[in-house]
């Protein structure tokens, strides 16, 4: 069933179906009134996706404490807002590791890695501070295919970046 958990984005997700049926259907009745209101309610039901999905793929600074924890199978990252974070480690398809502005008056930066699957449906964001981040770090620097270049270009630059780390080998995809 396509909406066995409804959200506000599976409703927009319906407007917008409706608002495409809506505009066939003004076309093959030649009726402008309906023409033109399906065309603003696909533009806001459209343009809302976009604004949607661009924030749920931003990472920003966080407030608080955070935890993550490596398990057999899974990445569990704890927020102190008991917002959590899980993927399963064999999802795991590349690593991404970030620098945000946390202050930007001040300089500051803060420091993201992110785990993302195949093909980068979901992604697991955890920030360098969390505790047992250095275990999780650790167990992707000993993978083969680790890139130890783009992490040491990551490490010493000075402004917002972003590199890939790891990357799962071709062949086992």
């Amino acid at each position: 069933m396509l909406f066995h958990k409804w959200s506000i984005n599976r409703l927009i997700f319906l407007i917008y179906l409706f608002t495409i049926i809506y505009f066939v259907t003004a076309l093959i009745t030649n009726d402008p009134i309906k023409l033109w209101g399906s065309i603003i309610a696909g533009a806001l039901a459209y343009s809302y996706l976009l604004i949607t999905l661009w924030n749920r793929r931003r990472l920003r600074p966080i407030k608080g404490a955070c935890q993550v924890e490596m398990l057999h199978e899974a990445i569990v990252c704890q927020f102190e807002d008991k917002k959590e974070q899980k993927m399963l480690i064999k999802d795991i398809k590349l690593v991404t590791v970030h620098k945000v502005w946390a202050d930007k008056k001040a300089g500051q930066l803060e420091m993201w890695m992110r785990c993302h699957s195949y093909p980068w449906r979901k992604s697991l964001s955890i920030p360098w501070r969390a505790e047992n981040f250095q275990d999780v770090f650790d167990f992707f620097q000993r993978k083969n295919g680790f890139n130890s270049t783009n992490y040491e270009e990551f490490v010493s630059a000075k402004e917002v970046t972003h590199k890939v780390v790891w990357e799962e080998d071709e062949e086992n995809l």
